[in-house]
């Protein structure tokens, strides 16, 4: 993980041996340079962070666990065969979801073919900080080449949950109310790509509302939630949301 001194000493070796991106660095304002150095810094420790807590080579592993934790719960359900024609037609497109170890698992089945089942993932690895959770959609690409499937993580803070409760009038504890989202991100129908940057600002389009954030290294940081409700009056709403965004401390918050 880069310390303050050790990011400075790198990005000066950079400048002296890429000549194009000291250029484009020096149209920069103080300020933006600022911004840049502090984004920079913060991808890298939120990237180290995942890591030490992420097992990437076990995503293969809770996939076929999955599988088998729906087979069992379509049996308790009644059903006498888990790919039986009733127990097809009622999993078909429904979002089922599991803990497993450390990881939130979803997994919907979309058809039913000879052997195998085709379905959709999402698995969310929950990781806690000094400074509180954060909650981090480890999804490894696959599908389309949109550009949310080329993110290497998509991670939540404990207070984009917050708001996504208490704008969504959702009830229950923090789990259930992820399991909510996952739920219904993962029947949601999307086209084309879902992320918009402004700069280092994302504005991530989810099926119930706008998730607002920042890129941050191989993946983004979303922070808040604002519901299709409330984006009637969007654009003056997108600027006091991201206004507000933008002025917590990342660096505290991903102290670890």
């Amino acid at each position: 993980m880069y310390t303050k001194k050790e990011f400075n000493e790198n990005l000066k070796h950079i400048l002296q041996n890429y000549p194009d991106f000291k250029e484009e660095y020096n149209k920069l304002s103080d300020e933006d340079k600022e911004i840049l150095k502090k984004r920079h810094l913060e991808g890298n420790i939120l990237h180290n962070i995942i890591m030490k807590h992420h097992t990437p080579h076990l995503m293969d592993d809770l996939s076929t666990k999955a599988h088998e934790l729906l087979h069992d719960y379509l049996i308790s359900k009644g059903f006498k065969k888990s790919r039986g024609r009733k127990a097809k037609i009622y999993a078909k497109g429904k979002a089922f979801i599991f803990k497993i170890n450390k990881y939130l698992v979803a997994i919907k089945p979309n058809a039913y073919l000879k052997k195998e089942i085709d379905c959709s993932y999402i698995f969310f690895l929950e990781i806690s900080t000094k400074r509180g959770k954060i909650y981090v959609d480890v999804r490894s690409g696959g599908g389309d080449h949109s550009v949310e499937n080329d993110l290497e993580y998509s991670a939540y803070t404990a207070h984009f949950f917050d708001r996504y409760q208490e704008r969504l009038g959702l009830v229950g504890d923090r789990e259930s109310i992820i399991k909510k989202f996952m739920s219904t991100e993962l029947k949601a129908v999307k086209k084309g790509s879902s992320l918009e940057f402004i700069k280092d600002k994302v504005i991530y389009n989810l099926s119930k509302g706008l998730a607002l954030g920042i890129s941050s290294g191989s993946g983004i940081l979303l922070k808040t939630f604002i519901s299709n409700n409330e984006t009637n009056s969007f654009q003056e709403r997108k600027k006091q949301e991201l206004d507000e965004m933008m002025r917590i401390n990342d660096l505290e918050y991903l102290k670890d």
